[in-house]
């Protein structure tokens, strides 16, 4: 079986950029200093399903920092019609794809609105 965590990190990377939100700004890793907006795809956890067979139930989290909460939650849209089903996964069938929760969040400077979104997919290795 094929590990998915790389293929899905990238898959996320791919819509994510190809969604236009934050005007491309979506990174790995924040450069010091960036000028919002952003979005940033945080950790993932892999798990695996082998009640029903090789498959991984996956969780990925994408945080979306603003200046102002309409357009933390307008990024929370764009991010969400992104990601909600239509993923493409290399080398696995996306079998279950959905939107855990949306938490928003003022950071502390009191300035800063932040959108943290969980989703969740079930992936089916299409080789072995």
């Amino acid at each position: 079986m094929i590990d998915p965590s790389l293929n899905l990190h990238k898959a996320v990377y791919a819509a994510l950029i190809a969604s236009e939100v934050a005007d491309e700004k979506v990174f790995h890793t924040v450069p010091p200093k960036m000028p919002l907006p952003f979005v940033h795809i945080g950790d993932n956890i892999i798990e695996s399903e082998y009640d029903c067979g090789p498959h991984s139930r996956c969780s990925v989290y994408v945080s979306a920092f603003a200046s102002t909460k309409p357009e933390a939650m307008q990024m929370a849209g764009l991010i969400r019609e992104a990601l909600d089903w239509d993923l493409t996964v290399e080398g696995f069938h996306v079998a279950e794809a959905y939107l855990v929760d949306s938490r928003f969040i003022t950071e502390p400077n009191g300035m800063t609105s932040h959108v943290l979104l969980e989703f969740e997919y079930l992936l089916i290795p299409t080789e072995e």
